[in-house]
């Protein structure tokens, strides 16, 4: 497993960073799982921009034959229409792209003292535990589907 992400980073820093990430591997992955969109939410960042970058990063792992699980981020409910079309943009680029789409964090985790952190937002042992059991069936389903996906 590579980690090529960094706290706070932003679709636009993912992209910048992309190629060299892309040089550096010494083996071809089973899977890319793209994570990316809550900090450009949380920057007030245009949701035209993170579409962009995030079609950038999954056309090019495509041009590379790579296959890719992309997590959905589900924008907050109080944030009304531009969370939905923020949530939108993932299904869209998912379909465009062939990828398999997941869930970016289990339902009821942000806000939850007993899965978070003091800041209420990034999740604590517990939540990790959740996070990681709730994504388990879409990277499963990833990997069975990647030499198709990759095709």
């Amino acid at each position: 497993m590579i980690n090529a992400g960094l706290s706070g980073d932003t679709t636009s820093s993912a992209v910048a960073r992309l190629p060299r990430v892309l040089s550096q591997l010494t083996a071809r992955p089973d899977l890319v799982i793209v994570e990316l969109g809550a900090n450009d939410l949380l920057r007030g960042i245009a949701l035209e921009t993170t579409r962009a970058n995030l079609d950038t990063i999954l056309t090019e792992l495509k041009r590379c034959g790579l296959p890719v699980l992309l997590a959905q981020m589900d924008a907050p409910r109080f944030l009304g229409a531009f969370g939905q079309n923020c949530t939108a943009i993932y299904a869209e680029l998912a379909k465009r792209h062939g990828t398999g789409l997941a869930p970016f964090l289990p339902p009821g985790l942000l806000g939850n003292p007993a899965l978070t952190l003091r800041d209420r937002v990034h999740p604590n042992a517990a939540g990790t535990t959740l996070i990681a059991k709730g994504f388990l069936p879409a990277v499963e389903a990833a990997l069975a589907a990647a030499p198709a996906q990759a095709a």
